[in-house]
């Protein structure tokens, strides 16, 4: 079931009255207010009739149809559930005439025949006309509407605090059965705030709590963009009803009241957006142009209309110097902000293009379209930066991270980071319906995207591309999320203790690890001690084992320099050690000769005995006093031969224990590395459950908190709907005041008024005689001054009407020359016209005889090559010939000389000498005849060679003529051609001259006869111009004469007409004294019912004040 309630919204700027004839408007000035006016249109005697036939029957004190009764002028102020219905001079801003012409709805009336543009008219007027209840009230108009410009930082950030919703309306207008598809997201650039479209509101989250912290109402229909302005301290939202109507409205984001509305468009506004010095709005939808509002005035700057498509998205730079918008064919259109001027158009998409966005420094401008791609452009000379496809489908949504990074969302339900050059830097898991749109947040980390299913989602990018959150884009009534909230609190109570269980276990598994770590790392130090204290004494033992055998050589050496002495020494030891011995075998020896027959035996033996004795004991005698330094050579031999023995067994035991203790020493440091790389996830756990204790205590306190602000938010209804009730009867008590100030100003006018005005009646009464008297004489005289003129009038007309003949005489002689000279000029184009086509024919030809000309060039010059040919055949031809004669002529000759020759010889038969000496003549007379025969035949075949090339030379010849011959032909045909044409031509050339001579003879009797008549004329013209002369000066005395009558029938007429306008301005101020004594009476009885409720009202106001902050939970 849907919930709905009706928000309390604060006075917009622009105040709309709701009591009688004062409240909210100040009066203008009584010098607006002309006391002689015509009749005006008022409520009383105009409004009244039009409501009355098309509107009583719903809005009337029993009915009250919305709240709204018009059947009083002080009801109609009032207005009705949706607030005032007029604004004193603003008839296209008021609900009355935009209802009843169907530009708003709801349509009024909503049956039966509408309103007639007459009706309308009436209505129009008396609202512009200052919303008059008699005719005789003040004309009031709108207070001024507050500014809300801005002056723009170099960096965009405002000074001070940023802004943040305070103490606004967080009642839902609107509960819908279920979500709808997300058609607008916006993100302030300083504060943790985005701003989601809503069924009927823009909802505003605080993006650190994910907590609602705003409602702003939107009664006029749906969404279609937000926009916080760069300062962050305004919200602007545009939408409507499709088809049907649509606007642009701007919210203060700390207050959430409307400080602005622009637009009133018969289709839904699709985006919006407001200039960064927060002076304009601009608004695109299915009009197809780009409009722009200056917001103090709410009038329409300029209009781009580059679009053939629906504008879908447009925005203004960061520094407000540029203005981009963009629509359905994928056409952008980039605008100078402060005029409209065209500044770049970029067509890079071919299909609809979705939406645009700006990077913060105004350098690069980003796009996405249906085409899938984004594509990024420079505004130094409007380039393409980089084209890439990023979203399967289509991109439906582009924004910048102050940072500078591109976030995207598209059709495939994925969001996507890319740097400006569209490289891929990461991207969100795929979600369940395509992604409608994105915005990045302040901190350059994080992103709010909404989907078709109405999803919302927070998800941070620092790092990993994860989901941090959700955002309610249909939150339910305060009571239903108080009791949320309580059901949250007491779940995660039991979290809280979960969390601190983890914790304690956490914590517990971290100091017994650290506890292991401490341990191997002491373990650690006692092994490097322990090898190093080995090592020390393993180079210790070998130091003092290279001490030990380096002593033991340099004793050996000693006892070595000692050892002849020894060696006596030795000698003496081992003959005592042999004569002990033999003293010792012989004293055994002895003891067995016990019997007689040994007694010589035993005597030889005693003899041995008696003579070792004596050597024995000198030489006990000696190695009782062996040699002193050689026995201090030896104990030391053997002190450090012990010493080395010793050391020799000790030593191999450090080392295998050294080398036993040094691997494990080695490794203890990874046992120690090992167990810390276990520390870091305990810890990282213990830091995790720390932070879901934290998380959990958080939420907790935010729940446990979250009921106090939402009852807080319940009471702060009333609250906001008492502030309403106090500014409105505030704004009415000052509109009473200033109303009162106005009205004794009016009085002091008006009675100064009369006083002037009864000063000018007298002043007239007593100039009025004079006057009269001045004026009865002028118009006596008059008669007799206006028949001077009369006889110059008539001999004017006289000499006019002969000058006029002789004039039409020389006009017809003058029409007569043009004639001839029309025909002269006839006769001449036709000439010139006729050379003109004739030269082109003459061009023609020459262009044909040039073509002919290169065609025969070529067969002329083979013609004439064989000319040559042939004719070098002949001459050879004729040698060959005269070579052949002489050959011919030579063997006749030596044909002679044989038959002689024979003839000869046979003379010569019988004469041996004589035959010999014919024989031999014979002979050589044979040979030169065989020789000139072989001549002749050369001759003839020769003959015959150059008889068959001339031939062939000479019919070569005829075929190259044969050849040319047409071409020749065409040649002298054309030729012939272009000299009749340019006989022609120079006729018609000619033709000009004889024409002018023939013109000047047929013309001359004219110009003589027109000679005559100017001969004529002139006389006439100079009588003509002294009689206008005189008639000049008599007309001059008469127009003076009509001009002091004139005056003085005007001077007296003005004396009579301020007469009447100061007796008219006196009954008129006194009409004005009486009604604004009346108005001062009802300003005054209004006051004395308004001003007594006002601190009651303020005390209230306070009252409620105190109990709602002391409702609010302790800041932190």
């Amino acid at each position: 079931m849907t919930h709905s309630v009706r928000p309390s919204i604060a006075p917009k700027p622009v105040i709309i009255a709701r009591r009688v004839a004062f409240v909210s408007f100040a009066l203008l000035s009584a010098e607006a207010v002309t006391l002689h006016a015509q009749e005006k249109i008022n409520f009383n005697d105009h409004v009244r009739a039009v409501l009355e036939n098309k509107c009583f029957s719903c809005h009337n004190p029993d009915k009250k149809r919305g709240d709204l009764d018009l059947t009083s002028f002080a009801a109609t102020m009032t207005g009705g559930g949706t607030g005032a219905i007029v604004i004193p001079g603003d008839h296209e801003g008021s609900k009355l005439i935009t209802t009843t012409t169907k530009k708003a709805e709801p349509f009024m009336p909503p049956e039966g025949s509408p309103l007639t543009p007459q009706e309308v008219e009436i209505l129009t007027k008396w609202i512009n006309g200052g919303v008059l209840e008699t005719a005789s009230s003040i004309a009031r108009k709108a207070a001024p509407k507050a500014s809300i410009a801005l002056t723009v930082s170099a960096s965009g950030k405002p000074e001070g605090p940023v802004a943040m919703p305070e103490h606004v309306l967080l009642e839902p207008v609107v509960v819908a059965p279920r979500t709808s598809a997300i058609t607008a997201i916006a993100a302030s650039s300083w504060a943790p705030l985005v701003a989601i479209s809503g069924q009927k509101q823009a909802l505003i989250y605080n993006t650190d709590t994910r907590s609602l912290a705003g409602i702003y109402p939107y009664e006029e229909g749906q969404i279609r963009s937000l926009k916080f302005s760069q300062s962050g301290g305004l919200l602007v939202g545009a939408g409507g009803q499709g088809g049907r109507k649509g606007n642009v409205v701007v919210w203060d984001v700390k207050s959430g009241k409307r400080v602005a509305e622009v637009g009133n468009e018969f289709d839904q506004v699709m985006t919006a957006d407001i200039s960064p010095n927060q002076t304009m709005v601009a608004l695109g939808g299915p009009s197809k142009a780009a409009k722009v509002y200056d917001l103090s005035t709410n009038e329409e700057v300029y209009a781009i209309k580059k679009h053939t498509e629906w504008i879908m998205s447009l925005a203004f730079s960061p520094d407000g110097v540029l203005l981009a918008s963009a629509d359905r064919n994928g056409g952008v259109v980039v605008s100078e902000a402060s005029n409209g001027a065209e500044f770049y158009v970029l067509d890079t998409h071919k299909t609809a293009c979705t939406s645009v966005a700006w990077r913060a420094d105004s350098n690069i401008l980003a796009t996405s379209g249906e085409d899938g791609k984004i594509v990024t452009y420079e505004m130094t000379n409007g380039k393409v930066v980089k084209v890439w496809d990023a979203h399967a489908g289509g991109c439906l949504s582009v924004s910048f991270t102050p940072d500078g990074n591109v976030v995207s969302s598209g059709r495939d339900g994925v969001v996507r980071i890319w740097d400006v050059n569209g490289k891929k830097l990461m991207e969100s898991p795929k979600q369940p319906d395509l992604v409608t749109k994105v915005a990045a947040l302040h901190d350059s980390k994080t992103c709010v995207t909404g989907d078709w299913l109405g999803n919302t989602k927070m998800w941070s990018f620092a790092g990993v591309f994860a989901e941090v959150g959700a955002l309610s884009s249909n939150p339910q009534p305060i009571a239903a999320r108080i009791s949320e909230s309580e059901k949250l609190a007491a779940a995660l109570m039991t979290q809280v203790g979960t969390a601190e269980a983890g914790v304690k276990k956490a914590t517990d598994a971290l100091n017994a690890k650290n506890a292991a770590v401490e341990a191997a790392k002491k373990l650690a130090g006692d092994m490097t001690a322990g090898v190093k204290k080995l090592e020390q004494e393993v180079a210790a033992a070998n130091g003092q084992q290279q001490a030990l055998t380096k002593s033991l050589a340099e004793t050996n050496q000693r006892r070595a320099e000692l050892g002849a002495e020894w060696k006596k020494h030795e000698a003496i030891a081992a003959k005592l050690k042999t004569d002990e011995a033999s003293l010792a075998a012989l004293t055994a020896e002895r003891q067995t000769l016990t019997t007689p027959e040994q007694q010589p035996k035993a005597a030889e033996v005693d003899k041995k005995l008696a003579d070792l004795k004596a050597p024995i004991e000198a030489a006990k005698a000696a190695m009782a006093k062996p040699p002193q330094q050689m026995i201090e050579v030896d104990g030391k031999i053997r002190e450090i031969q012990e010493q080395l023995t010793a050391l020799n067994k000790a030593l191999p035991e450090k080392k295998k224990q050294l080398d036993e203790l040094k691997p494990k020493a080695a490794k203890q440091p990874e046992v120690v590395a090992a167990l810390e790389k276990e520390v870091a996830p305990l810890s990282a756990g213990l830091a995790a459950a720390q932070n879901q204790l934290k998380k959990v205590q958080g939420d907790l306190a935010f729940q446990q908190q979250m009921p106090v602000k939402l009852r807080a938010a319940q009471f702060n209804l009333g609250l906001l709907a008492e502030r309403d009730a106090l500014e409105k009867l505030e704004a009415e008590v000052k509109g009473l005041q200033e109303a009162q100030k106005e009205t004794d100003a009016t009085l002091v006018a008006a009675k100064t008024k009369i006083d002037e005005s009864r000063k000018v009646m007298a002043e007239s009464a007593a100039a009025l005689p004079a006057l009269d008297e001045v004026f009865a004489k002028l118009t006596a005289d008059q008669p007799a001054i206006e028949k001077m003129v009369e006889p110059g009038k008539a001999q004017e007309g006289q000499l006019l009407g002969q000058v006029n003949a002789e004039k039409k005489k020389v006009v017809d002689q003058e029409a007569a020359i043009k004639a001839l000279d029309d025909a002269k000029n006839a006769r001449i184009a036709a000439a010139a016209k006729a050379a003109e086509e004739i030269t082109k024919q003459i061009q023609v030809l020459q262009k044909q005889l040039g073509d002919v000309n290169g065609k025969l060039d070529g067969p002329a010059k083979a013609a004439e090559a064989k000319q040559v040919a042939m004719n070098k055949m002949n001459e050879d031809l004729q040698g060959a010939r005269s070579l052949a004669g002489l050959a011919n002529q030579r063997a006749q000759e030596t044909q002679a000389v044989v038959k002689k020759s024979e003839e000869a010889l046979a003379a010569a038969k019988g004469n041996a000498e004589a035959e010999k000496a014919a024989t031999e003549a014979l002979n050589a007379a044979r040979k030169s005849m065989s020789e000139a025969q072989g001549a002749l035949g050369q001759g003839n075949g020769l003959l015959a060679q150059r008889e068959k090339a001339a031939a062939q030379s000479k019919a070569e010849h005829e075929a190259a003529v044969k050849a040319a011959a047409p071409l020749r032909e065409q040649q002298a045909n054309l030729n012939k051609q272009i000299g009749i044409r340019n006989q022609e031509l120079a006729a018609k050339k000619a033709e000009p001259e004889k024409a002018n001579a023939e013109f000047a003879a047929a013309s001359q009797p004219h110009r003589v006869e027109i000679g005559k008549v100017k001969a004529v004329v002139g006389p006439m013209e100079t009588q003509l111009a002294e009689v206008r002369a005189k008639l000049a000066a008599d007309q001059k005395t008469v127009e003076g004469a009509r001009a002091a009558l004139a005056k003085a029938k005007g001077d007296a007429e003005a004396v009579r007409q301020r007469q009447a306008d100061a007796q008219k301005s006196i009954d008129g101020a006194t009409k004005q004294i009486a009604d604004s004594e009346k108005m001062l009476v009802e300003i005054q009885q209004e006051l004395a019912k308004q001003e007594p409720g006002l601190q009651p009202l303020r005390d209230k106001v306070k009252q409620l004040s105190e109990q709602y902050f002391a409702m609010l939970p302790p800041a932190k």
